[in-house]
């Protein structure tokens, strides 16, 4: 049984010595899906429950279990978590404006708990986005990227207010981010394919970039491009 790494050569369990190994930054994704009731789902997204928030005592427990790790898991070693992150993903016919308060609630439930100085960002789409790693591109590819987004969301797509457009460069090539608005009662569905399908079209102008992510928030008021 020797070449199992948590038991010595007797068979006995024992926790593996790492003092030579260097730190390394290292990322672990878990994942799960509940199913249940649509009255109950109406309920958890209104905020109604008699026990509270429950999306947000989710995150929050979450958080706490992540920071458990080496107590839950037999034999790992004490783990210096610096970031934990959780997506919450639902219906995709609910609205982006109801989506959006959701996402608010959390994030203000999430600040109340760990302090205001930390900064707290939720995500709620069909599709996982994640913050890219790397640098920021200089500013004169930065506008041209932002117009031509800009130029791209006239053609009828319902995305106004491109804002927060980013372009980075990391290891695995250059990234386009940006954030757009779209009236609040479009279905989360409806507002995922056209951001997708502005996603693909700045591609298609900015062959070289590895990944365009948009980001669309509900419309609060009437803004031009």
């Amino acid at each position: 049984m020797n070449s199992l790494t948590h038991f010595d050569t007797d068979g006995r369990a024992v926790m593996v010595d790492v003092t030579a190994k260097p730190e390394t930054d290292r990322i672990a994704t878990a994942a799960a899906r509940i199913v249940m009731q649509p009255a109950t789902l109406a309920i958890i997204q209104a905020g109604t429950a008699k026990k509270g928030d429950v999306l947000g005592t989710a995150r929050l427990a979450g958080i706490m279990a992540a920071k458990r790790t080496a107590e839950l898991i037999p034999l790992c070693h004490p783990l210096p978590i610096t970031s934990v992150t959780l997506d919450l993903e639902v219906d995709g016919q609910l609205s982006i404006g109801a989506a959006h308060v959701i996402a608010t609630r959390l994030e203000e439930t999430i600040r109340a708990e760990i302090g205001e100085d930390i900064e707290v960002e939720t995500h709620i789409e069909p599709l996982e986005t994640r913050e890219l790693p790397g640098r920021d591109d200089d500013a004169e590819a930065t506008t041209r990227f932002a117009q031509t987004l800009r130029r791209l969301a006239a053609n009828d797509t319902g995305l106004v207010d491109i804002h927060h457009v980013r372009l980075r460069i990391a290891a695995g090539g250059r990234y386009g981010l940006f954030h757009c608005r779209i009236a609040p009662e479009t279905s989360v569905d409806a507002v995922h394919a056209a951001v997708d399908a502005l996603e693909r079209a700045a591609r298609r102008e900015f062959p070289d970039l590895s990944r365009v992510i948009g980001h669309a928030e509900p419309l609060r008021e009437p803004r031009r491009l």
